[in-house]
C-alpha cells in the first residue's frame, strides 16, 4: 500500500474537486474478516488513526456516496534507469456506491461522468491511473467481499454501484507533496 499512497491521495482530491455528487472519497481499503453467526464474512475497510480501529465501508444508507479505491495484487517494481528510484505498478479498483435519491442526474449519467473525469482529468505528478474497464453488476461490483447479513437491497436501485478497473503506476521522480505549486 505504501509505494501508493501519493498517487491514491492525488486521485482522491481529484475525484472530490471533480465528482461534486460524491459525498466522500476514501483511500485504499483493506479487506478485513469478521466472523457473523458463525461464519466467516470479509469487507473493505478503512484504517482509522494508528490502524487498531477501521472503518467498514459496507454499503449503507449512512455513508451516502462514496467510493474507495482497492486492490488485492502485490505491489510489483519494474527497473528504470541506473540510478533511478523503481517504479511500482499494481491493478487497482475504483469501487463508487451511490444512492440514487441524493443525485438530480440518473446512474448512466453518473457512469459517464466518472468515465469522463478518470480518461480526460486523471493527471497526476505521483502517478498514473490508466482504466481498463468497468463493472457495474450488482455482484461483480464487490465480487472481493462477503458481507454476510449484508442487505442484498443496498446494491440494487434506487443504489447502484461502479466498479472501475485499472492499473496505478507510481511516478519514481516525484517524492513531494502534490499540495504545493
Amino acid at each position: 500500500m505504501g509505494a501508493f499512497n501519493l498517487v491514491v491521495q492525488e486521485a482522491k482530491a481529484i475525484l472530490t474537486n471533480e465528482l461534486t455528487w460524491l459525498n466522500n472519497v476514501y483511500g485504499q481499503v483493506e479487506k478485513l474478516k469478521a466472523d457473523r453467526s458463525g461464519k466467516k464474512h470479509f469487507y473493505p475497510a478503512l484504517p482509522v488513526s494508528d490502524r487498531s480501529e477501521y472503518d467498514s465501508l459496507e454499503p449503507s444508507e449512512n455513508l451516502k456516496n462514496y467510493c474507495f479505491f482497492w486492490s488485492s495484487e502485490p505491489e510489483k517494481s519494474r527497473n528504470t534507469r541506473r540510478g533511478e528510484e523503481k517504479t511500482f505498478v499494481s491493478n487497482f479498483n475504483i469501487i463508487f456506491w451511490v444512492d440514487t435519491r441524493l443525485n438530480a442526474t440518473s446512474i448512466e449519467s453518473i457512469r459517464l461522468e466518472v468515465v469522463d473525469v478518470i480518461t480526460n482529468k486523471f493527471f497526476m505528478r505521483a502517478g498514473s491511473f490508466k482504466m481498463h474497464g468497468m463493472e457495474v453488476e450488482p455482484d461483480r461490483i464487490f465480487k472481493d467481499f462477503s458481507f454476510g447479513n449484508f442487505n442484498k437491497q443496498m446494491i440494487v436501485k434506487p443504489f447502484a454501484g461502479i466498479r472501475v478497473y485499472g492499473e496505478m503506476k507510481t511516478n519514481p521522480c516525484f517524492s513531494g507533496n502534490f499540495m504545493t505549486s
